[in-house]
């Protein structure tokens, strides 16, 4: 039998709110609609005092016994069960809601690694960063080759300090040694914008002498997308050959091919267009992107 007295029952009585019947009450004792009723005779099956009393904490706290409850003795044994088995539910249903709300305000950004090469189109690269920035929830890690600093210096009106300061986290394209080079550091993947013949070689041979490169190997082996905006042409059968190769590896190689049903008005439309479907293949989908409407083949924007 269970002692009525000391700070057991004392915490029963703050949980429940009122004085409770002894254990030994009889049974013919008057319950009111808000009454549980329960037994706890040996005959009956002795609960464990801890199990019962983490039991009425999970009723009140999940709201299936409210406070000023009273508990009287002599029942049937299967209310305290149907009780417990009550409450244990409610709780775990509001220990998965916590859980879920803890997960969805503590949900990492997603990182995306932006690489820019030397090839001609170094502004793909630079749209790509740009555009990122405006992304809430996405953190940009950013490779930049000597080469492409200075084919920008050609391209486009930007400094290389200009061009540094769109990404989140820049890296040294030489650190073989950073975050990106282990597949422990969690990423969405890569897209390298625009991609060299040279990059794409050793994308499709792993030859990991730098940090583009290696990058790119620990996102095929972890099986995250790696798109390579692939910018040269004419092509030869080494070109289609590290290309096959590339795609074998996992690799999307995507071509920077203008859609011209969007009806650019702009190169910058156009190099916008075309980073933004390289986008959606990371399923970062951006309003801007103008989509072909359903329908009879009518273009049109999203």
């Amino acid at each position: 039998m269970i002692n009525h007295h000391g700070p057991r029952r004392k915490l029963f009585e703050e949980l429940v709110g009122e004085f409770f019947s002894p254990w030994n009450q009889s049974a013919t004792n008057p319950c009111s609609d808000h009454s549980i009723a329960w037994s706890a005779r040996p005959r009956a099956g002795i609960l464990a005092h801890n199990e019962i009393m983490n039991s009425m904490r999970r009723a009140i706290q999940t709201g299936a016994l409210k406070p000023g409850t009273r508990l009287v003795g002599g029942a049937a044994t299967e209310n305290m069960r149907a009780i417990r088995r009550a409450a244990h539910c409610a709780h775990r249903k509001v220990a998965l809601r916590r859980r879920d709300t803890l997960f969805r305000e503590k949900s990492p950004m997603r990182r995306i690694i932006i690489a820019i090469t030397g090839a001609s189109g170094v502004v793909y690269g630079v749209r790509a960063l740009q555009l990122l920035k405006e992304v809430e929830d996405v953190e940009t890690h950013a490779v930049i080759s000597p080469s492409a600093f200075r084919t920008a210096i050609d391209e486009i009106d930007m400094s290389a300090e200009e061009i540094k300061s769109l990404a989140d986290v820049l890296y040294n394209h030489k650190d073989i040694g950073a975050a990106l080079s282990s597949g422990s550091f969690r990423t969405a993947g890569m897209l390298v914008a625009p991609c060299s013949v040279k990059t794409l070689s050793g994308i499709a041979n792993c030859y990991n002498d730098e940090l583009i490169v290696r990058a790119a190997d620990v996102c095929l082996k972890e099986r995250r997308r790696v798109v390579l905006l692939f910018r040269e042409t004419p092509l030869h059968a080494g070109h289609i050959a590290l290309m096959d190769q590339a795609t074998r590896n996992g690799a999307i190689v995507m071509p920077p091919v203008p859609a011209f049903y969007s009806k650019p008005n702009s190169l910058d439309e156009m190099v916008t267009q075309t980073v933004g479907r390289a986008l959606d293949l990371f399923d970062i989908h951006l309003p801007m992107v103008k989509r072909w409407k359903d329908g009879p083949g009518s273009p049109g924007q999203h």
